[in-house]
Order: C-alpha cells, then structure tokens, then sequence
C-alpha cells in the first residue's frame, strides 16, 4: 500500500507488477501499476502515466488528440 499526492489530494495505491500491460498498439511486459479508487465525478477506465509513456515510445498530437507509437 502506497499514498500518492496529486491536484486532488492523497489516494491509497497499491502497486502490483503484471505480467504486459496492452494500450492499442503498445505493449510493455513485467510493467508495474498502481491500482486505486478513481472516483472522479466522470468515468475513467485509467490513467497512463508518463512513465508508461515514455517506456512504450508514444508521441502524443494534443492539438489533433490522437496518441501514436513513436516512429
């Protein structure tokens, strides 16, 4: 069990390493998470951090919204 802070205050995590983690063309094995209560006020199925991100290589167009893997 782990307390992460952000904007909205302190949450309680808890880490788990899983075995790949899959988002529409990337993939990353042996990735760990952390998995909490996402009570937003809106629906969320996850976050993905920057850590994820940077580790799977993908380039985000915000102007465009589109997220891609890195060429």
């Amino acid at each position: 069990m782990n307390k992460i802070r952000g904007v909205g205050g302190v949450e309680v995590v808890y880490s788990k390493r899983l075995d790949f983690v899959k988002a529409g063309e990337a993939n990353l094995s042996s990735f760990e998470v952390e998995i909490g209560d996402m009570n937003y006020g809106m629906e969320v199925d996850g976050i993905l951090g920057f850590d994820f991100i940077q580790l799977a290589g993908l380039v985000i167009d915000s102007k465009e919204l589109i997220v891609s893997l890195k060429e």
